[in-house]
């Protein structure tokens, strides 16, 4: 197959596609492609995006590739697009992602000796959402539930991987700018 079909396919499957597409999702579009076949394929497109000054990019995230608006375009996109109250998580929300992010795999008891209050109803809501999902049972009294964040928390947050959350130390140069 040639190069110029394989970008196109990639980038149709790319546009069309509800969330990011793992490079072996991307490897069926076509008799024989290969990982690097998809990799040199975003990697043109990503060149041709750029050189042409286009409003969006293709981005590896959550363990597949996704289109993506460039960073650069987010305040005027964010003002067209009013944000839906569903798609915004609550403080306490925020908080308890953050510590099963930081923590995973955790038990709620956990959870809540960090938070100070019952995390309950925030756990199981995160769990409805997709945002977390149970990983398994703690070797404690009880078999407690261990949490952990998804594929879907990774995608809705832009991170490739957990490592890619901020350190402490840039908390710390957060605070201080």
């Amino acid at each position: 197959m040639e190069t110029a079909e394989i970008k196109r396919l990639v980038e149709a499957a790319l546009f069309s596609a509800p969330g990011p597409l793992s490079a072996a999702k991307l490897c069926a579009l076509g008799d024989g492609l290969t990982n690097d076949d998809i990799r040199t394929a975003v990697d043109a497109l990503n060149d041709n995006y750029r050189s042409d000054d286009h409003a969006f990019r293709i981005e590896e995230i959550a363990g597949g590739y996704r289109m993506l608006t460039r960073k650069e375009m987010g305040e005027a996109l964010a003002t067209f697009f009013a944000r839906r109250s569903k798609d915004k998580l609550s403080r306490a929300a925020l908080e308890t992602l953050a510590i099963i992010a930081y923590k995973q795999p955790v038990t709620r008891a956990s959870i809540e000796n960090v938070r100070g209050v019952a995390s309950d109803h925030i756990v199981s809501a995160l769990t409805d959402i997709g945002l977390v999902k149970v990983s398994g049972q703690a070797d404690a009294p009880g078999r407690p539930m261990l949490y952990a964040t998804t594929k879907k928390f990774l995608d809705h947050f832009g991170l490739k991987a957990l490592k890619d959350l901020p350190r402490e130390k840039e908390f710390d140069s957060m605070g201080k700018a």
